[in-house]
């Protein structure tokens, strides 16, 4: 009877070994499964977090959305056309009809906000103020003075002309002289002087001994010429070749 207790005993120890071992065995499966997916997950973290840290630097400089407005200053009034960009990189935008713009730039750019007509600031972004940085710009009016201007009248339009030569060309005296030559009296007079070539000297010619065959009263043949012809039937019409 003991020794049957004694058996039933020491399988149920066994049994209860097997079972506290079987757990363990699963507990240390699941901690590896953990760990494996773990060990998966990690290179994709770090690979998501890598490429949005790309998407907001550009090679290690952080890329900022500068927005805002530009307004004058005293008026309050928004500014249109008003160029706000970086001269380093060329690169910027202009405002709209309500004086807003945005565009984005990187950390340290210098940004020049400039209108004709007033004076120009300057913006160097920093990354203290984030990826995002809105701003409410005014300018104020730039006004230039002029050095005053002596207006000196001229009687004549050539002295004047005369003048104008002096001031910009070193060779002014051949330019006058160019300029006297071709006047309206100088022309004329070049043409009455100048002989004629040999084209005008022909043409003369013939027209000299035209005019002169036509008042000596000497005419052409006048069998090839059809008008008289037509006088010639008119005269035989009339009966002024009959013999009386």
């Amino acid at each position: 009877m003991k020794g049957s207790n004694l058996l039933r005993v020491r399988s149920i120890h066994t049994y209860n070994m097997d079972k506290a071992a079987n757990k363990v065995k699963s507990t240390i499966s699941v901690c590896l499964g953990l760990i494996l997916s773990l060990m998966l997950v990690s290179p994709a973290f770090s690979q998501t977090q890598e490429e949005d840290d790309d998407y907001t630097r550009v090679r290690g400089r952080l890329v900022i959305q500068l927005s805002g407005v530009v307004l004058e200053a005293g008026t309050q009034i928004p500014l249109m056309g008003v160029h706000v960009y970086s001269p380093r990189y060329g690169r910027g935008t202009t405002t709209n009809v309500n004086g807003f713009f945005s565009d984005v730039f990187l950390e340290g750019d210098s940004i020049l906000v400039s209108a004709v007509g007033f004076k120009r600031q300057w913006i160097l972004l920093t990354a203290e103020e984030g990826d995002k940085l809105t701003l409410a710009i005014e300018l104020e009016e730039d006004t230039t003075v002029l050095s005053g201007v002596d207006i000196s009248p001229y009687p004549t339009e050539r002295q004047l002309r005369e003048t104008i030569l002096a001031m910009s060309d070193p060779n002014v005296q051949q330019q006058l002289a160019l300029a006297r030559s071709m006047t309206p009296e100088r022309m004329a007079l070049l043409i009455a002087q100048t002989p004629m070539d040999a084209s005008s000297n022909y043409r003369n010619y013939f027209d000299q001994q035209f005019y002169n065959q036509y008042n000596s009263g000497v005419r052409g043949i006048p069998l090839l010429n059809p008008f008289a012809w037509n006088e010639l039937i008119k005269s035989i019409k009339r009966g002024d070749f009959k013999k009386n």
